[in-house]
């Protein structure tokens, strides 16, 4: 199958801050690294490969276009922005690293630059979490959400990185069966509807 992107440069620029200035050759990578690092890990090999099929063909439908532009899209377009923007600030010249600059602008604070990393990081991890919530409280009708088998990528069910604190009132992955013995692919649903219930 060639090369599917889920989103376009053009969305990209419609719910961003980003404009014609950036080209079309720093997104496509940026957004193929998205897909490959976040999106699949979240919706599992099958279910990623369900949405390219559609994507390549006639289109997604029914369920599969919710899922598509309500969730994965804007998820995706806050990752690709994360995996950007490093690409954005330095490039390659004659063998060394460089910040661009132009005539006209002045580079930004290297700690500005963090935080607008870290911020768009942070809408990444919101739009994960209403893809999480939406896929364990509607998992039956993606039924390629659990049905990949070694060596496809089983979708994490949960938003936690290492920039997460979590503070612990006792009760711990060790203390916890369900936990200590590692995540099934029949827990997410019981632990989505005690957080959503």
């Amino acid at each position: 199958m060639a090369q599917v992107l889920l989103i376009t440069p053009e969305y990209l620029r419609k719910y961003t801050a980003f404009n014609d200035a950036v080209e079309d050759n720093l997104i496509y990578p940026a957004t193929k690294l998205a897909q490959d690092k976040w999106v699949e890990s979240y919706l599992g090999t099958d279910l990623i490969n369900k949405l390219y099929t559609d994507v390549a063909g006639a289109g997604t439908a029914g369920n599969y276009t919710v899922l598509l532009e309500n969730y994965v899209q804007p998820m995706l377009m806050w990752y690709t922005v994360v995996e950007i923007m490093p690409n954005i600030y330095t490039k390659f010249v004659n063998g060394s690293l460089v910040i661009r600059t132009s005539d006209d602008t002045q580079v930004v604070d290297i700690q500005l630059f963090n935080k607008m990393v870290s911020d768009a990081r942070n809408n990444a991890q919101h739009y994960t979490q209403r893809l999480i919530n939406y896929l364990c409280a509607n998992s039956g009708l993606f039924p390629q959400y659990s049905s990949n088998q070694f060596p496809d990528v089983s979708p994490k069910r949960d938003n936690y990185n290492e920039n997460s604190m979590v503070f612990s009132s006792g009760n711990t992955a060790m203390s916890n069966p369900r936990l200590r013995g590692g995540i099934n692919s029949t827990w997410c649903p019981t632990w989505c509807n005690n957080i959503i219930n």
